[in-house]
């Protein structure tokens, strides 16, 4: 076991309390402490945003209820049926309002489903996540899932 390994586990004891007893799947000291570190403390949460009607080569901007601090662990977005190409980007707040940029998902056909540990800290004072989406297939309804774990 290495130093920061070492470290992390005695951080860990800390928190939960004796490790004895705690199973873990992994075989890698790192990736165990890690997947230990994720079910202590924190809450994974779902937030869901129905975009409706969104035309082609639309640009759809809005806000979407979110976490004050935490990760961002995966996000998923889906059209109806055949969507094609659409970009999907997540900011703190409007760009043009100082907002940074949190993901850009690039180019994507029809399903985006992307698994990820982004750390968030909210800039909007209202627990808010300012959603960007460019429709670039046919006109579609889109459902946003984005994935979080808070402490």
């Amino acid at each position: 076991m290495d130093i920061i390994s070492l470290q992390e586990a005695k951080k860990l004891k800390k928190i939960i309390g004796n490790t004895s007893e705690l199973t873990t799947n992994s075989k890698v000291i790192v990736n165990a402490i890690n997947e230990i570190k994720s079910l202590s403390g924190y809450t994974l949460t779902v937030n869901e945003l129905n975009i409706g009607l969104v035309e082609q080569n639309q640009i759809k901007q809005l806000w979407m209820p979110f976490i004050k601090n935490g990760f961002i662990k995966g996000i998923k977005c889906t059209g109806q049926s055949i969507t094609g190409e659409f970009i999907l980007s997540l900011f703190t707040r409007p760009p043009n309002d100082g907002g940074k940029l949190v993901y850009y998902s690039g180019v994507v056909n029809n399903i985006l489903w992307d698994i990820m540990d982004i750390p968030f800290f909210d800039e909007s004072g209202t627990n808010d996540v300012y959603v960007v989406l460019e429709n670039r297939g046919v006109l579609s309804n889109f459902n946003l899932q984005i994935f979080s774990l808070r402490s």
